[in-house]
């Protein structure tokens, strides 16, 4: 699997809060394919809110282009993604997804029903059960060949029958076990987050790049799990969604700055990943009771350039007297 395009962190925008609107009914004439189903091609505008419904959903871009903003959690900030023509996009049933989807052009759709891809998918796996997870942007010339073959079946008025449609779908699903699965959350030991081996491959990428923007999906990608099943652990193992967290590691960083040297506010947020002056203050504020040009005038002029000294101005507020958010091992 490919991403075509990365996908940034935006905390500013927000999904439209609208009705699902789906375009399109099954392609005549309707093959009455057990556990598959066809939809397109056509025009697709979709505001979802809360769980894929029903089917596993398999989206190839057919002509134009689709702009989409999702995220996989409502408590994360929004993905930016463009879906250009052959890539596709894996929806799994029964994921909560955040989603809005605008431009031109048209997507060609392949449902798959759950019993369906848990029967094709069987003993695929040494882990047991399988479960779909949710990508974006991907480019598989496979998965697309038989998305393609699918509707060049229908075209032609299905001349393969049931048993050649419904061979193409199970093909679809062997490859989507195989390559967009993992094991069900039933046998991860749910509830136990991320491991400390994770812990520490996730903390030092944070460490390494966490003045620059840092997507969602690339943290999820150094431990190799779905966007969704990673901010879940991650938060179960920090107390911190990773927003949260790299948000607060920046701050840090800018507390240590101001306290180390006389570089200007200005230059010191730019410097540690956020866009102005007052984006840091905003978020310095909430983590330590006060605005950075009053820390910096909290301290003593001997302390002055050797470290942060204790605050003498200015109530800190409770999420500054907690622990600093360092990623904690696992035991």
């Amino acid at each position: 699997m490919m991403i075509a395009e990365p996908l940034v962190v935006d905390a500013s925008v927000t999904p439209a809060s609208l009705p699902e609107q789906m375009s399109g009914a099954p392609t005549p004439p309707d093959p009455q394919w057990r556990g598959v189903r066809l939809h397109g091609p056509h025009s697709q505008a979709l505001s979802r809110e809360g769980q894929v419904e029903g089917c596993h959903r398999l989206v190839l871009q057919w002509e134009g282009q689709a702009e989409i903003q999702w995220r996989p959690d409502q408590e994360l900030e929004v993905l930016h993604a463009v879906r250009k023509v052959g890539q596709l996009s894996i929806f799994p049933a029964g994921v909560p997804l955040w989603m809005t989807t605008g431009g031109v052009g048209k997507v060609v759709e392949v449902e798959l029903e759950p019993a369906f891809f848990r029967a094709e998918s069987h003993g695929l796996a040494a882990a047991g059960p399988l479960e779909l997870v949710t990508a974006m942007n991907v480019e598989d010339e496979l998965l697309s060949a038989l998305v393609r073959a699918l509707k060049r079946e229908v075209e032609a008025g299905v001349p393969g029958g049931r048993t050649y449609g419904e061979a193409l779908g199970a093909s679809m699903a062997a490859h989507l076990a195989l390559h967009y699965s993992r094991p069900a959350e039933s046998g991860r030991g749910s509830g136990q987050g991320l491991t400390a081996y994770q812990l520490k491959i996730v903390n030092d990428y944070i460490e390494a790049h966490f003045t620059r923007p840092i997507s969602l999906a690339s943290l999820a990608a150094t431990v190799r799990l779905s966007t969704f099943h990673f901010a879940r652990l991650f938060k179960q193992s920090t107390g911190l969604a990773p927003h949260q967290h790299i948000l607060r590691r920046r701050v840090e960083e800018a507390r240590r700055l101001l306290a180390s040297s006389g570089t200007p506010i200005l230059e010191i947020a730019r410097r540690v990943g956020f866009a102005d002056q007052s984006h840091l203050a905003l978020h310095f504020r909430r983590l330590f009771g006060m605005t950075p040009r009053a820390f910096r005038h909290s301290l003593t002029p001997n302390a002055r350039g050797t470290g942060p000294a204790p605050l003498v101005q200015g109530r800190p507020s409770a999420a500054s007297r907690a622990p600093s958010p360092v990623l904690r091992e696992a035991a």
